[in-house]
């Protein structure tokens, strides 16, 4: 019996992440039951059809009005999929609001439990940019008749362009070579390339005076130019020799180059900037171990010392003390709280630099029982009152540091009040992208100038006692969960400190 309802909370799941992948997707995604009526649609259908997606649900094509051939050509398909239990894939036209619009069309079998088909989903593609180039070429191959070569020449340098893997002289060679057998006399054609600096050609190469040419770039800087020559003399065209369609040509095959271009440099950008973040990284998690380990260190050679002072006061107090007149005594008493004071302050250093090692273990914590639970542990002075504010969200972060980050900014806020009377309130704002926890108070407030500093290790703000980095603390631990930590007036007195915390 447990078996079944984790069984179902995995296909609720499962729903779940689709509905969210689908409402977010910019394809067209639909389901259809065996009457080919729609089941589900998503939103982007609206921008296609200019129909409410819920005008689908319950309906086929043909019910809704579709074109015939349309109709035809889904029910067709459908029944297919059905019937053979295999994926579908093909293209369709359709009349949307902003124009005829092509897609790519792919229907996938779901089956049921019983291992037939129960549903169909549809994932349409909007294919219209591809379709209108394709088009484009169509066009430019009929407008040149049977000049098929120079449609070649594009599909050509389009392969090689496309293809990351190839070195950039291959392109320029392979480039050169498809465009020389392009023009209207191959025989007698040779092609240059040049892109800062370096150049391909085309055999046999020679340079005479009967050229045409064209310059191109990446990130409109001109870094290269395309150059067509004629070995020998032709008749006059409509640009010296050559046609008016070859300089069509010639300006299609550098718009390819500098989309190439622009694409290794974005690559060549993006490979040398995740390097440096490797890199970074690794230095990073190599500072983070020095320090570590030098917290560590510190932390043993201090406490030795200081273990030694403690138990020197100690043995003092145990032997001497009556001995001690009343302003002696009063020392050796302080000596023993500055002591104390001493040891706390190096594990707090020391747990501050094992913060980032230790907020990889996050998980899905709700505010509210943690902070329950934190306030029951907490000593409270009696003149203060604590107020959580509900709903508290659900977090999902390291549930140690998370607690952390609430007991110091309480315990800061208490500190902190200028009277044995206060409240400090905890409530929560949805912001989107974040959630945004807030602890106020009605405390004296921080000035102007403190607030530049407040996170700062050891910034105390002047109150005795006080290590003044606990909110050092909180900061580091908010930061390094991909949030946010601000200080700021409370009216008409007081503080408030936003956490934000990402979904």
């Amino acid at each position: 019996m447990s078996e079944r309802p984790s069984r179902m909370e995995e296909v609720r799941q499962i729903q779940q992440d689709f509905r969210t992948l689908s409402e977010h997707s910019t394809d067209i995604i639909s389901r259809f039951d065996r009457a080919m009526r729609y089941l589900y649609v998503n939103p982007v259908i609206e921008r296609y059809s200019g129909w409410p997606r819920e005008a689908f649900i319950g309906k086929s094509n043909a019910e809704l009005g579709m074109p015939r051939a349309l109709v035809t050509l889904w029910n067709e398909r459908i029944q297919s999929v059905f019937a053979s239990g295999r994926t579908e894939t093909f293209e369709f036209s359709f009349p949307a609001p902003q124009g005829e619009c092509h897609f790519e069309a792919r229907l996938v079998p779901e089956f049921g439990e019983d291992g037939r088909v129960a549903t169909v989903l549809g994932v349409a593609h909007d294919i219209t940019d591809r379709t209108r180039f394709e088009e484009t070429l169509r066009r430019t191959a009929h407008d040149l008749d049977e000049r098929v070569k120079e449609v070649s020449c594009l599909y050509t340098v389009a392969s090689l362009t496309q293809q990351r893997s190839r070195a950039l002289a291959e392109v320029l060679q392979g480039t050169a070579e498809a465009l020389a057998a392009a023009y209207q006399y191959p025989e007698i054609t040779c092609a240059r390339i040049t892109v800062d600096g370096h150049t391909e050609w085309s055999e046999p190469f020679e340079q005479t005076p009967w050229r045409q040419a064209v310059t191109f770039g990446a990130n409109n800087r001109p870094s290269g130019v395309i150059e067509v020559f004629y070995r020998e003399e032709r008749p006059p065209a409509q640009e010296g020799p050559f046609l008016a369609e070859e300089r069509a040509i010639l300006n299609a095959v550098a718009e390819l180059l500098s989309r190439s271009l622009q694409e290794r440099q974005e690559w060549a950008a993006r490979e040398k900037a995740e390097a440096v973040l490797v890199r970074k990284t690794k230095e990073l998690e190599r500072l983070n171990a020095e320090l570590e380990e030098f917290a560590y260190v510190v932390s043993h050679d201090l406490k030795a010392p200081l273990r030694a002072v403690a138990n020197l006061a100690y043995v003092i107090d145990e032997d001497v003390a009556e001995g001690l007149d009343e302003e002696n005594r009063l020392r050796l008493r302080l000596l023993r709280k500055r002591v104390m004071g001493m040891d706390t302050l190096i594990d707090r250093l020391l747990g501050y630099a094992r913060l980032d090692r230790s907020t990889q273990e996050r998980e899905a914590v709700a505010l509210g029982p943690l902070l329950d639970d934190l306030l029951a542990r907490l000593t409270i002075p009696p003149g203060f009152r604590i107020e959580l504010q509900e709903p508290l969200p659900t977090i999902f972060a390291n549930p140690l540091h998370l607690r952390q980050v609430f007991q110091n900014l309480i315990t800061n806020a208490i500190d902190h009040h200028d009277s044995s009377k206060g409240s400090v309130w905890i409530r929560a704002h949805d912001d989107g992208k974040h959630w945004r926890v807030e602890v106020v108070d009605d405390g004296p407030g921080i000035p102007a100038w403190a607030k530049e500093r407040i996170f700062r290790m050891f910034s105390s703000g002047g109150k005795p006692g006080h290590t003044g980095i606990g909110l050092a603390v909180a900061r580091k631990i908010v930061l390094s969960h991909g949030g946010q930590i601000e200080v700021a007036d409370n009216s008409p007195r007081g503080t408030i400190f936003r956490t934000f915390w990402p979904k």
